[in-house]
């Protein structure tokens, strides 16, 4: 009998408590750099040897004090890296590599993989379910042992799901996207969430968790023009979704976010689509907002294009536009935030070599000053939280979130008055 108890206790343990209550605390905002650069994008004297998978997520966790990383983990970008991979292997395989695995136990609090396995959405068939179940069984189980006790959130999900369902092929503001690739895209997103759910269910562990998300990003086509898209046609219809991360540039990009821009304006242009988004997921146990922002940015050369300034100034409304749209997302009630990107990897065919997404310019080893005002944000976070503890007070998400709402507005201000006095 006291074994069944003990049993019991540790199944109701393992499986049984709120997402809220198993996610810890956030710093929520953070800077990703998920792939391997190119070897013509490296610096030396910057990135030193080590490969730029690792670099990226140890500066960001260690340099910049962000709590949160996202990683591809994929055969190509060790590849890319110099690495001789055999065979095409495992998410499990993969996550044993040294380079990934050096990556994992960094002090992240979370972990967001593009995780699309030996068989991605363009190889897919129903009848390799087995095998995609199996993967994403097995890859889900890895974390759950593998970190028991670590405190890790791990989020399991896509790129830019939009792109992978076909909208570039069929027209990305005009054409439906097919329904033969919806269906299919339905089977995958499926069986890889049921796959995660139930290993979930099935492993013993304390102190991690992993969830299943999906990423889209056109959500103003569907929602104003009617076009099938992941959100309007495969998300109502998946049942593992434990998140959405939207790619935001069609919702708040720096090209529809008109003038003036400040936080009234983005948050008329964009809680429409947010909401939009949240009123099509199924539901879970999961408490509070389910929506979170995977991908914005503004790079420099859009900004100089549509303010007329030269760098240095760009620079600066570069942070204010940044943390005013970090803002307006947390007053909605965003759970996660990721700025694209910590180097500069989108080229341009102007007279910037990049187009300046980068909060770090690995051409000069410059740090941007978006660097320094996320780097205060960390600082501030880190901070505010390790005070309460020692007051005997665990914050909840939402009282952290009403904490950085307060610090994201006094920073803003302060951005808007430099700008103004230039």
């Amino acid at each position: 009998m006291k074994n069944i108890k003990t049993l019991f206790f540790i199944t109701v343990f393992c499986i049984g408590l709120s997402a809220e209550e198993f996610r810890g605390l956030k710093q929520i905002l953070g800077v990703q750099q998920p792939h391997a650069l190119k070897p013509y994008q490296i610096n030396s004297k910057l990135h030193g040897k080590t490969p730029t998978q690792e670099w990226a997520a140890k500066h960001i966790v260690n340099e910049l004090g962000a709590d949160t990383i996202k990683v591809a983990m994929e055969k190509k970008h060790l590849l890319l890296q110099g690495f001789s991979v055999n065979g095409n292997p495992s998410l499990s395989e993969l996550a044993e590599h040294e380079i990934y695995k050096s990556i994992l136990k960094l002090p992240y609090k979370v972990s967001f993989f593009w995780a699309h396995g030996k068989l991605p959405f363009e190889y897919y068939t129903e009848d390799k379910k087995e095998e995609v179940y199996k993967e994403f069984y097995d890859f889900t189980k890895y974390l759950l042992t593998k970190y028991s006790g670590s405190g890790k959130t791990f989020m399991i999900g896509n790129w830019e799901g939009d792109w992978v369902l076909g909208a570039e092929k069929v027209g990305a503001e005009t054409g439906h996207c097919t329904d033969e690739n919806i269906a299919k895209m339905i089977s995958w997103m499926n069986i890889r969430g049921k796959a995660v759910e139930d290993a979930k269910k099935a492993t013993l562990h304390h102190k991690v968790d992993v969830f299943f998300y999906i990423e889209i990003n056109h959500v103003h086509v569907a929602q104003n023009k009617g076009l099938k898209r992941m959100v309007n046609s495969v998300l109502p219809k998946t049942k593992f979704t434990d998140y959405v991360s939207v790619s935001a540039y069609d919702i708040q990009g720096i090209g529809i976010w008109k003038q003036p821009r400040n936080n009234e304006s983005l948050k008329a242009l964009s809680f429409k689509y947010l909401d939009y988004v949240e009123s099509l997921l199924s539901p879970r146990l999961i408490k509070g907002k389910r929506v979170g922002i995977g991908e914005i940015g503004y790079s420099l050369s859009h900004i100089k294009e549509y303010y007329k300034v030269k760098d240095k100034t760009a620079e600066i409304i570069q942070a204010h536009l940044a943390l005013e749209n970090a803002l307006a997302n947390l007053e909605w009630g965003t759970p996660f935030w990721l700025w694209w990107a910590l180097h500069d990897t989108d080229e341009t065919e102007g007279k910037d070599k990049y187009m300046g997404f980068g909060i770090l310019d690995q051409k000069t080893s410059k740090k941007r000053r978006l660097w320094h005002e996320l780097k205060d944000y960390n600082k501030w976070a880190i901070s505010h939280q390790k005070k309460s503890l020692e007051k005997g007070k665990i914050l909840s998400q939402n009282e952290f979130r009403e904490a950085a709402i307060i610090w994201l507005q006094s920073r803003v201000s302060s951005l808007k008055r430099e700008i103004e006095n230039l």
